[in-house]
């Protein structure tokens, strides 16, 4: 299974999936892809295969931010829905924007299970998310700066 080491970066312009497109998967309470339907495999570049028990983290793009997943499980935790745009990373290394909704599910008697759906996403839609997660991640960076200067 290949990790985010083996795959380049590839630096590209917006791209999202097309519109009309489902891309679905659903993840145990592991976190861990269970099932990626034929859209979402193919928008990631996935085969079947390397989708499948996959950890969702190892497909979301270094770009996001740590703490929108630690967002996204503490809704799913509480039961909530969390949606907006995720950037994703592809298995050639470039990065897919999608309008990502995480649901909470029940599959049979296990609990803690998620579906996730990715939709098209406008650029204006990107732009407003790239403005929030940019400032999540200079956040982030002066706290860690601060910390490192003795600061606390």
């Amino acid at each position: 299974m290949p990790t985010l080491a083996d795959r380049p970066l590839a630096a590209n312009p917006f791209v999202t999936v097309s519109p009309g497109l489902v891309c679905v998967m659903t993840l145990d309470a592991a976190r861990r892809i269970t099932h990626a339907n034929a859209d979402m495999r193919r928008a990631l570049g996935f085969g079947a295969k390397a989708c499948a028990d996959r950890p969702l983290r190892s497909c979301c793009h270094p770009d996001m931010p740590p703490q929108v997943l630690r967002d996204v499980w503490v809704m799913l935790d509480d039961g909530l829905v969390w949606s907006a745009p995720l950037k994703w990373l592809r298995a050639d290394g470039a990065g897919l924007w999608m309008r990502t909704v995480f649901a909470p599910m029940q599959r049979g008697a296990s609990e803690g299970c998620s579906m996730v759906v990715g939709l098209a996403v406008s650029v204006s839609q990107v732009q407003a998310a790239e403005r929030v997660y940019g400032a999540m991640r200079r956040h982030r960076a002066e706290r860690e700066s601060a910390f490192a200067g003795g600061e606390r």
